[in-house]
């Protein structure tokens, strides 16, 4: 975030909410030491810890902060740290956001915290950060990916390997196939799934419309044709 009165009013309030949030127990002794030595190198590579649950479980919660310029000069500020830390880096300008958003690597979401205001006062913002991620969240935690058409949970590697595909949503199943044409072929040999009767009661997409029905061999023809 730019800073600003606001965003150190902010952070402060954080800070307090962080340190009154008590340590809960991670699934593993692994994931909880993975997270503990991830929080351990933010450190190292200049991070603050700004506030830290109370205790001395390693899992307790962390918030960290530093200047943008720093992770311009040190990606390693911009690894991930799965487990209950958070590291609010604060820009100079909203330039110097921009170009913290051109350094990092692909990732599955983005979250974009703003008002409508913020978003008419950067325009730039939300192009530059869907240049990065499969998924873009406004004002919202990136939980809640849903089954359906219009999901994208894949990204720009390391994200995802291919990000023109998704692993969740409709679209998933074109990971797993590869597009055949069967031009004027017997209805002998033609898969069941294919046949104009469809036979199978199944949901296709028939000259750009999904539907389940039978198709009409001859106005199929007709519309195929014109």
């Amino acid at each position: 975030m730019v800073d600003s009165a606001d965003a150190q009013s902010f952070l402060k309030t954080l800070a307090e909410k962080i340190a009154e949030t008590p340590t809960q127990p991670m699934l593993t002794t692994g994931i909880r030491d993975a997270y503990r030595a991830a929080v351990d190198a933010l450190v190292q590579h200049g991070a603050k810890v700004v506030a830290s649950g109370s205790g001395t479980d390693p899992a307790r919660p962390t918030l960290l902060s530093a200047p943008a310029s720093a992770l311009l000069k040190d990606l390693a500020l911009a690894e991930e740290c799965f487990g209950p830390g958070s590291c609010v880096f604060v820009a100079d300008n909203t330039q110097q956001m921009l170009d913290v958003t051109a350094k990092l690597g692909g990732q599955l979401t983005a979250t974009v915290w703003a008002t409508d205001g913020d978003l008419a006062a950067n325009p730039e913002l939300v192009p530059a950060i869907s240049k990065k991620v499969g998924r873009v969240v406004f004002n919202s935690v990136p939980t809640g990916v849903l089954v359906c058409d219009s999901m994208q949970h894949g990204g720009p590697f390391p994200a995802s390997t291919d990000a023109r595909f998704t692993s969740v949503g409709t679209a998933a199943f074109d990971r797993f196939v590869r597009p055949v044409c069967y031009q004027g072929m017997p209805v002998a040999l033609q898969p069941l799934e294919i046949r104009d009767e469809n036979p199978l009661g199944i949901m296709r997409v028939v000259n750009g419309v999904r539907t389940r029905s039978a198709v009409d061999n001859d106005s199929s023809k007709r519309q195929r044709t014109s």
